[in-house]
């Protein structure tokens, strides 16, 4: 059975029958929700009412033929659209693109725009249980320019706009990656033996780089670029220690200390020298895939037009002197990545560089003690050595977490405030699927 919004859009359109034909199809309608259940929602938290023979009034069948006809969706309709939209969502990701909720009610709810919640509910839990992925919303530019100057405890006005954009994440465990991604003799022996079976000889020479075992269930692949994943998060890095924006001429300076230039060519798998892109370009591709972003500011004294904006007529603006670039965190890196997230990047590989110059040293003086030890033969003296060794191990290790502890309150009073987190994932409850 059509859904009754079906049935009167199609009397509208086709402009057939007449009022009383109308009022008694009306009265059918009503008669049929007994017989199937539908569902209203109202995107705005105020759901219609479901109709009841007898309690309409005149106003309230005039409105519901109106429009608000158009909020109700047959549950086979509403898990239909729930697969296009993962199929949108999938596709998108793809390409780092973004899914605009403009797009996703012109493409896919169609008349039914006041039923966005229930579909996009149903499209999250088929996300998470098949594919391991979510859809999260991005933050607006004025949240993003705003971080580290919210009070503690402060909540975000009800009513504040947002940017009705979304990305794909995933919500996998880090714990699973971590464990996906070490190598397996078992997984290593299938892959050899699918090589033997394709006719692909099993020693290292003879196998193509993209075709290479690694025994994992996750691996990086040889088209797939591990360096360009370092540079956006050194990049990251930069911006964040830097109060959250970091002027272009600052970047460029930081990042010639890494013997990196904007017009240093990136190699990539795959691709011929000619064909590598430079820097810059790879830069403005993080841009485009909301990773970065780069606004235009005006400094001091310049005309009034020279007003700061996201990154237009860049040629042009080069040669003006009172223009510059500052540099910013896109949505897409504080929805995926997140700042607490690169900071503990950065604390940890401060630790670990730190312990391991530590334990150097320590090393050097267990060496110079045991050779004093022996040329002693004091059997004594050596045991008390060993004793201390290990108390000296555990004593750099708690001094490993000070220091960790330390740089990490470094990093955020660097950032000129609070660090954020990921967004806490929305628990999808089990009746949008069991409905």
């Amino acid at each position: 059975m059509a859904p009754r919004a079906t049935q009167q859009s199609y009397g509208r359109r086709s402009g057939g029958p007449s009022q009383s034909q109308g009022s008694r199809n009306n009265r059918r309608a009503n008669d049929s929700d007994e017989e199937e259940e539908e569902e209203e929602y109202d995107d705005d938290d105020q759901g219609t009412q479901r109709a009841n023979n007898g309690g309409k009034s005149k106003s309230q069948k005039g409105a519901k033929q109106s429009g608000g006809a158009t909020s109700l969706l047959s549950r086979d309709e509403r898990t239909r659209r729930a697969y296009d939209l993962v199929r949108m969502a999938i596709f998108e990701e793809q390409k780092r693109g973004v899914l605009r909720r403009t797009d996703i009610n012109k493409r896919i709810m169609g008349e039914y725009t006041r039923a966005f919640n229930y579909v996009f509910d149903e499209a999250q839990a088929i996300l998470r249980k098949t594919f391991g992925l979510e859809m999260v919303e991005l933050m607006t530019r004025t949240e993003r320019d705003n971080l580290g100057n919210e009070k503690e405890g402060s909540k975000k006005k009800s009513g504040t706009a947002t940017s009705k954009t979304y990305i794909v994440r995933s919500v996998l465990d880090p714990t699973i990656i971590q464990r996906a991604t070490q190598p397996h003799s078992s997984f290593l022996q299938k892959e050899l033996k699918d090589l033997v079976a394709r006719g692909i000889a099993p020693d290292e020479a003879s196998i193509p780089s993209s075709e290479r075992p690694h025994g994992t269930l996750i691996a990086w692949k040889a088209t797939e670029s591990v360096a360009l994943a370092g540079i956006l998060q050194l990049v990251l890095c930069l911006i964040l220690i830097s109060e959250r924006s970091l002027p272009e001429m600052q970047l460029k300076n930081q990042l010639r200390s890494f013997h990196i230039q904007f017009n240093t060519a990136l190699s990539l798998p795959g691709q011929n020298v000619e064909g590598h892109p430079t820097l810059q370009t790879h830069l403005h591709t993080l841009i485009r895939q909301n990773y970065l972003d780069c606004v235009r500011v005006s400094l001091p004294g310049a005309a009034a037009s020279q007003a700061a904006g996201r990154r237009k007529n860049r040629a042009a603006d080069d040669d003006d002197p009172d223009t510059t670039y500052e540099w910013k965190w896109g949505s897409r890196a504080h929805a995926e990545i997140s700042e607490k997230s690169v900071a503990e990047f950065m604390m940890n590989f401060m630790k670990d560089r730190w312990l391991q110059e530590a334990r150097r040293r320590l090393e050097e003086e267990e060496e110079l003690e045991a050779t004093e030890a022996q040329n002693s033969r004091s059997r004594r003296k050596e045991d008390r050595n060993k004793r201390s060794l290990e108390e000296r191990l555990a004593d750099l290790e708690s001094k490993a977490e000070k220091y960790s502890a330390m740089v990490y309150k470094d990093i955020e009073r660097a950032a000129g405030g609070s660090l954020t987190e990921i967004k806490a994932r929305k628990v999808v409850t089990e009746d949008v699927m069991e409905e």
